[in-house]
């Protein structure tokens, strides 16, 4: 939503004479916040302002201040003071970059179960006239998204047999994949490497997993077929026998989030497991 601000620093102007000031004041006006990157760990904002200059002379930016507000409590702030040329009887954009680390927003605050959280932006624009510095203030509202890193977890290592014949144990590594997002997110291809003892056993990918419902746990059973053959002695005695084992697992998968972006999450874990029947 588009919203006009009131410019303070009228008895500046005023000094200029006994001209029509209102037909020489600058405006200011917020023109809307892009999301231009997000991943697990943070979300990259630009929010844009439209300066409009009537006055036949350039006109310059001398400081930016901006207060960003997250459910009413401050959470960043800042002061730009590198200046911007104004041009004469035209229009400008100003855009104010703000990284918004997901971390920080969630440590402060119960955002369970929600994918956005209100904002407030405000602060001053702050020109340099003749007769000294204009300031302009402005707020507006509006939501941010809200991003959280889904959990995996070791679920059970099955054991479904050794074929002697051909000196392979047909495995599986099952996963808890889980997220706490308001809504689904959609899991695309896994691909993973599977590790016991640290010696690489065995890897591929899981196709399309599909969508996770939010607040919900999806079992992901990833499939393992074992060379036994030059895997080490001590190694496949631990497997034939079914004994615990140092299982670990690293993976890539793309996660499609609410906002149309897709955004890879990386997964690495290690533990001591047993084998189920």
């Amino acid at each position: 939503m588009l919203m006009m601000l009131m410019v303070t620093g009228c008895g500046l102007l005023k000094q200029l004479g006994e001209l029509d000031l209102e037909d020489y004041r600058p405006t200011l006006t917020f023109k809307s916040m892009e999301l231009r990157d997000l991943n697990f760990d943070e979300a990259a904002v630009d929010f844009h302002f439209k300066v409009d200059n009537p006055n036949p002379i350039g006109l310059d930016l001398s400081s930016f201040s901006w207060n960003l507000l997250l459910q009413d409590q401050p959470f960043l702030d800042g002061l730009n003071e590198s200046g911007l040329k104004l041009e004469p009887q035209g229009s400008t954009t100003v855009t104010l970059p703000v990284t918004i680390g997901f971390e920080e927003m969630l440590g402060a605050r119960e955002l369970k179960g929600l994918d956005e959280v209100d904002y407030r932006i405000d602060g001053e624009f702050g020109f340099m006239t003749p007769v000294g510095e204009l300031q302009l203030p402005y707020t507006h509202k509006g939501a941010l998204p809200v991003l959280r890193r889904p959990k995996a977890a070791f679920h059970k290592l099955n054991w479904k047999g050794v074929d002697i014949g051909s000196q392979t144990a047909n495995l599986g590594l099952v996963l808890n994949l889980s997220h706490e997002q308001g809504t689904n997110l959609s899991f695309l291809d896994l691909g993973y490497t599977i590790t016991f003892e640290g010696t690489e056993v065995g890897s591929g990918v899981k196709k399309a997993i599909g969508a996770i419902e939010a607040g919900q746990t999806r079992k992901v059973a990833l499939p393992l077929e074992v060379k036994l053959v030059g895997l080490g002695s001590e190694l496949v005695k631990l497997i034939k026998n079914k004994k615990p084992v140092d299982v670990g697992l690293v993976a890539d998968v793309d996660v499609e989030t609410p906002w149309d972006f897709t955004i890879p999450l990386h997964i690495e874990r290690e533990k001591e497991m047993s084998f189920s029947d």
